[in-house]
């Protein structure tokens, strides 16, 4: 498949990346990241706020870049911006 892309993208570049080992670094380390929040997700019910998923945008937390996980499965916006520029700039690739 790689190659393939190659072939069809001349003088592409590509990246390869570890989202696990960049998404373990901010748990870790959540406060350098600016998060509060690492044990509840912003939108949903139940335990963790994230057993049953988002239903509704009334269900959403006022400031979801205090929070890690969105739902039960989703980071939030926050944590997808800082994995993106860390790609970028080459840490966990």
């Amino acid at each position: 498949m790689v190659e393939n892309l190659v072939e069809e993208l001349p003088g592409a570049n590509i990246i390869f990346c570890d989202v696990l080992e960049g998404s373990m670094d901010i748990l870790k380390y959540h406060e350098r990241y600016g998060f509060s929040i690492t044990s509840e997700a912003c939108c949903g019910l139940g335990k963790y706020k994230g057993w049953i998923m988002c239903l509704s945008p009334e269900m959403a937390c006022s400031n979801a870049s205090y929070h890690i996980w969105w739902d039960r499965f989703h980071p939030t916006y926050a944590v997808n911006a800082i994995l993106t520029d860390n790609i970028w700039n080459g840490w966990h690739t």
